[in-house]
C-alpha cells in the first residue's frame, strides 16, 4: 500500500511539472512597441486595421497608402498610388473586400483586396477634400465627406448598385466635415465639422440578402462581438496559477511525504 501511495506522489509531482511548463510564458510588457513602419515620406495623415486583423494602411501627405501584412512580420504588402494629391482618409470595409481612400483630389479610390488590390471604382462627387471616407457595418453603403470650395456634404453610394449615388446629406451649412461614421447597427449616420454641430440620419433598412452574407437568419448580421465571448484569463491570472501551484505542490508532497513515514508501520 505504501508503494501505491508513493507511486501516486509521483505521478501527482510530473503532472505538476507538465503544468508548469505549459503555462504561457509572460507577454510582452503593456504598450511596449512592436513595430516603425517607415514607408512614408510626408506627414501621416490616417491609419486603419482590417476587420480581420491582416492588414494596416496608412495614407500619406507624399500621395500614397502603404498596406502591410501584419502576419508577414508587418512587411509592406503593397503601395496604392492612385492619388495625386494627399490621401487624407482610409478605411476598410466590414467584410474585408474593399480598401478605400480619399484626399485632395476630390476623389474617392475603392480598390478590391481579393483582386491584387486592383482599382474597382472611383467615386467622383465631391468637388473638394476628401476629409473622412467610411463602410457601413452591412456592407452595403460607403460615405465621405467633403471640405470648403462650396461642397459641404456628405455623399453616400450604393455598393451593391455598381456604386451608384444613393443619397446626399447637406445639413452642414458652409462647414467642412471632418469625420463620418455609420452606427454599428446599421441604424444611423453621423457626420460632423467645424460648425460645431453633429447630424446623425436615419438610415433606411437593407432588403434581406442584400449584400449581407454574414446573416444567419436569428435577427443578427452573424457578426460576433467581444462581448459574446467567453473570457479568457487573464495572462497575469495564469502566470499567478503557475507560481501558486509551484510554491503549494512541494509542500503538499512534503507533508503528505511526511505523513506516511510517520504512519507507514500502521500502513
Amino acid at each position: 500500500m505504501l508503494k501505491l501511495i508513493k507511486g501516486a506522489i509521483a505521478i501527482f509531482s510530473v503532472l505538476a511539472l507538465i503544468f508548469i511548463q505549459v503555462t504561457p510564458a509572460a507577454a510582452q510588457p503593456p504598450w511596449s512597441l512592436e513595430t516603425t513602419l517607415t514607408e512614408a515620406t510626408g506627414n501621416v495623415l490616417s491609419v486603419a486595421f482590417s476587420q480581420d486583423n491582416n492588414w494596416i494602411a496608412y495614407g500619406s501627405a507624399d500621395d500614397n497608402v502603404y498596406v502591410h501584412d501584419i502576419n508577414d512580420s508587418w512587411n509592406l504588402e503593397t503601395t496604392l498610388t492612385e492619388a495625386t494629391n494627399w490621401a487624407r482618409s482610409v478605411a476598410f470595409s466590414q467584410d474585408n473586400n474593399w480598401i478605400a481612400y480619399g484626399g485632395n483630389d476630390d476623389n474617392v479610390y475603392v480598390h478590391d483586396i481579393n483582386d491584387s488590390w486592383n482599382l474597382e471604382t472611383t467615386l467622383t462627387e465631391a468637388t473638394a477634400f476628401i476629409e473622412s471616407v467610411a463602410f457601413s457595418q452591412d456592407n452595403n453603403w460607403i460615405a465621405y465627406g467633403v471640405a470648403a470650395n462650396f461642397d459641404y456634404n456628405v455623399f453616400i453610394h450604393d455598393i451593391n448598385d455598381n456604386w451608384a449615388l444613393e443619397t446626399t446629406l447637406a445639413e452642414a451649412i458652409l462647414a467642412t466635415i471632418y469625420s463620418v461614421a455609420f452606427s454599428q447597427d446599421n441604424n444611423w449616420i453621423a457626420y460632423g465639422g467645424n460648425d460645431d454641430n453633429i447630424y446623425v440620419h436615419d438610415m433606411p433598412q437593407a432588403p434581406a440578402g442584400n449584400g449581407d452574407d454574414n446573416d444567419n437568419g436569428n435577427g443578427t448580421d452573424g457578426i460576433i462581438n467581444e462581448g459574446d465571448l467567453p473570457e479568457e484569463l487573464p495572462e497575469t491570472g495564469r502566470s499567478f496559477l503557475a507560481l501558486l501551484g509551484l510554491v503549494l505542490i512541494p509542500i503538499l508532497s512534503f507533508n503528505l511525504w511526511y505523513y506516511l513515514s510517520r504512519h507507514k508501520k500502521r500502513i
